[in-house]
This record gives structure tokens, C-alpha cells and sequence, in this order.
């Protein structure tokens, strides 16, 4: 499950993700919500669960992304080693698909909105 939270102090968009996720829910997520979002966006991967993930479904989310974002700045938060290097995996993709992004991987939060905000 994905939630969609405003920090509106920072004016950044945060999407936490619970639990399994399949790669159909993300996409949803980025084409319908990605052209409402504020212009810095948190993605918080650390009660995720992205194990069934395949190369082929990062391609298909940056894809995705690609099309349909419109922020300047996205930070990926995965506290586990196993989501941290996934979600590394994930932006290298991403940039190689042309997703033009400033994007960062962290294991704290707050280092992600700090990164965000400069």
C-alpha cells in the first residue's frame, strides 16, 4: 500500500510505501498523482517491501516517471541494506531512461528532506 502525506512546512510531497507493492500500484501512482505533486518529493521506501521487483519493472517506473513528473527533486529512503541498494538500482535506471530528476538515495529521513530543501 502507498500513501500520499504533504510535510507542509517543507512543501514536499511524501509517498510511503507499507508492505508488498506491486510495480502496476507504483506506475498508478506516478501517472495519476505525479502531476499534483509539490516541486520536492520524498519516496519512503522503509516499511516497504520491493523484494519481487524485476530489472524489467525499474525500467518500467522510470518510464513511467519519465512521462509524467513534473518536480524538480526526488529523494528514495530505504533503511534496510536490501532496499537501499535496490533503490540505488532504481536511479541509475532512471537516469539512463532520460528522467530528468535530481535524485538521491538515504537511510535517514531527515538527511533526505536536508538534501531536498538545498
Amino acid at each position: 500500500m502507498i500513501t500520499r502525506h504533504l510535510i507542509k512546512d517543507r512543501e514536499i510531497t511524501e509517498f510511503v510505501m507499507e508492505g508488498p507493492t506491486t510495480v502496476a500500484e507504483m506506475v498508478d501512482i506516478i501517472k495519476s498523482q505525479y502531476p499534483t505533486v509539490t516541486k520536492l518529493l520524498l519516496w519512503n521506501l522503509s516499511a516497504g517491501d520491493v523484494s519481487s521487483f524485476t530489472e524489467d519493472d525499474m525500467w518500467r517506473i522510470a518510464g513511467a516517471a519519465k512521462i509524467h513528473s513534473v518536480h524538480e527533486k526526488t529523494a528514495f529512503l530505504g533503511e534496510s541494506p536490501f532496499v537501499f541498494g535496490m533503490l540505488q538500482m532504481y536511479t541509475s535506471h532512471s537516469e539512463m531512461a532520460g528522467v530528468p530528476l535530481k535524485m538521491e538515495v538515504f537511510r535517514d529521513r531527515d538527511e533526505a528532506i536536508e538534501w531536498l530543501e538545498d
